[in-house]
């Protein structure tokens, strides 16, 4: 595994506007580097971005299953939510979105190709029969 030390003098931490965090970016040209470490510092950027998006999701997936909890114990009707509890939890989820969508774009994917793949996988599994169980090859 590549340490971040390694490219001390490279990469910088860089704020993405986000007031959540902040991720590792190289600083001056990539070209400065030796083509073995130009690789190494690519694949650790890209490593620490998605690191960073997946603890996002998880992070701000919690935060929108802490407001859930809240109506499942009973402090509100969840089943029946004013705009303020719709708009706090369409806010979470807003939040979990931009994370998916950085993570979708760091792979290559857009979240319209993530969506049809989805409903593909969702459709065989219909046609075959498997639409219960576990696992994520069945």
């Amino acid at each position: 595994m590549v340490r971040a030390n390694e490219f001390q003098q490279h990469c910088v931490i860089h704020d993405i506007g986000t007031p959540e965090g902040k991720l590792l970016e190289l600083i001056g040209p990539l070209e400065d580097l030796t083509p073995d470490m130009q690789d190494k510092a690519t694949a650790f950027i890209h490593t620490m971005k998605l690191s960073f998006f997946a603890l996002g999701i998880g992070g701000e997936g919690g935060e929108v299953m802490d407001k859930v909890k809240k109506g499942v114990r009973g402090d509100y009707d969840l089943g029946n939510m004013d705009e303020s509890r719709r708009s706090a939890l369409a806010l979470e989820l807003g939040d979990d979105l931009w994370y998916i969508a950085n993570m979708a774009a760091e792979i290559g994917f857009d979240l319209t190709d993530i969506m049809q793949m989805n409903m593909d996988k969702l459709a065989d599994r219909r046609a075959r029969g498997k639409s219960r169980g576990d696992g994520d090859n069945r």
